[in-house]
């Protein structure tokens, strides 16, 4: 992304909601990404991030972790 990457957009998310007036719930929000290291996965968990998927994403990751979140598949 060009302005900022997807840890600092997974932190400014998480910090303007938890700020904002009301109950408003968090978004699921999962990295999707060709880089399969551990400290990457544990960076983007640490940044806010749910769930850590790799490329290439199958169709069934992709419900399984929709099923978790409670979202319709």
């Amino acid at each position: 992304m060009p302005v900022m990457d997807g840890f600092k957009a997974t932190q400014e998310i998480r910090r303007y909601l938890s700020a904002a007036p009301g109950n408003i719930r968090q978004p699921l929000i999962a990295a999707l990404t060709a880089y399969t290291t551990e400290s990457f996965e544990e960076l983007s968990l640490l940044a806010g991030m749910n769930r850590f998927l790799t490329k290439p994403l199958s169709i069934e990751k992709l419900k399984e972790v929709m099923i978790e979140a409670g979202l319709p598949v």
